[in-house]
């Protein structure tokens, strides 16, 4: 921790000056956690918490205001393993470690046009909502040789099966199903997401972290909702380890929230809302709670074709953007080793049919 980041926590109001001092005594025994000892999956986060001197109003106004959006469960359930690799990573590291960046353009743009575009380049085929509903194995030679797509059977060279957890199982051939049975137990955290438009400007933050509030996160979306300067606002407020909230109907969640963002901007308490909506996801990362790590599968699989991606597989990280990307690295790495030794015996084929 440096000196900017003490002098930020020393000014932290929602603590009181001994919770502000015992900080730094956590946070040094958590930068010196070796992530490469097991044991510190058996351990929640919170315990390791309580055991280096913090209250639960520490854990809640500061330790979860960055556990819970990485992790997406709360310090009492969270891995300590995952919640070291977050600390020490994204804020215990560099001293601009902490630096926060969000996108002011739609995912989409962000992440599916360049990527798109990249494959498109080198000859690639991409069918978008197609719905793949099983893999062809020819088990004499153990490989994977097609991929049912709407009803259609494509041939294939190799598989990088990139769905959620949940559905892994589903697609997986029967003969290896029993070597990622630990993916039924891994689980997922849903994510919930309260967009409101305003008629005007409610608030000059574009992020917003809040405390004593239901309000976790928040973000403006203007510009991705295509909001011109002056034309209004749209608020986005992210709701992670939404276990409760997913299951509220969308009335019930936009009343809520409105409400709390007038308490947090009292600007919003003379605007107009134009529109809202609600989105969820039910299985938006698998669940970081003690005894994961075990569960998390590498991108191997006794197929030699086949192979997995995804922020579940075990990159070491959460289930974040950045894992995700490190597991397709991965994928591809092995598939480029297993063709490049298939190459000698004759096999110069490549992936041309995008999923």
């Amino acid at each position: 921790m440096d000196q900017a980041q003490r002098t930020s926590l020393g000014r932290y109001r929602y603590l009181s000056v001994r919770e502000r001092a015992n900080i730094g005594r956590a946070a040094l025994s958590l930068r010196q956690l070796d992530l490469e000892d097991p044991s510190l999956d058996q351990e929640t986060f919170e315990h390791f918490l309580v055991r280096h001197g913090q209250s639960q109003r520490a854990i809640e106004v500061l330790w979860d205001l960055i556990a819970l959006p990485t992790i997406n469960v709360r310090a009492d359930e969270a891995s300590l393993l995952l919640a070291a690799k977050v600390f020490q990573t994204g804020l215990l590291s560099t001293n601009g470690a902490a630096d926060i960046g969000w996108s002011q353009v739609p995912l989409t743009e962000l992440h599916v046009d360049p990527a798109l575009a990249v494959l498109s380049a080198h000859g690639a085929t991409v069918r978008s909502k197609a719905k793949v509903s099983a893999l062809v194995v020819d088990d004499d030679v153990n490989e994977v040789t097609g991929v049912v797509v709407d009803g259609e059977t494509i041939d294939c060279d190799a598989v990088i099966l990139a769905v959620n957890a949940p559905e892994v199982m589903n697609l997986l051939p029967l003969s290896l199903r029993a070597d990622f049975a630990g993916l039924i137990e891994l689980g997922s955290s849903p994510i919930v997401d309260v967009h409101i438009v305003y008629d005007r400007p409610v608030t000059d933050f574009k992020i917003a972290a809040g405390v004593d509030t239901p309000v976790q996160f928040l973000f403006d979306r203007s510009g991705a909702a295509g909001l011109a300067k002056g034309e209004g606002q749209c608020l986005a407020i992210s709701i992670s380890g939404a276990d409760d909230e997913q299951g509220e109907r969308p009335e019930v969640l936009i009343d809520r929230y409105q409400r709390a963002v007038a308490d947090l901007f009292p600007r919003a308490r003379e605007a107009t809302i134009v529109d809202a909506v609600v989105s969820r996801e039910l299985h938006a990362t698998f669940r970081g709670g003690i005894g994961t790590h075990r569960l998390r599968p590498g991108v191997k699989t006794k197929i030699g074709n086949l192979v997995l991606a995804g922020a579940y597989t075990d990159t070491g990280w959460p289930a974040t953007m950045e894992g995700a990307v490190r597991s397709g690295e991965r994928a591809i790495g092995h598939l480029e080793r297993a063709f490049s030794v298939a190459s000698h015996s004759g096999v110069d084929s490549i992936v041309k049919e995008a999923i």
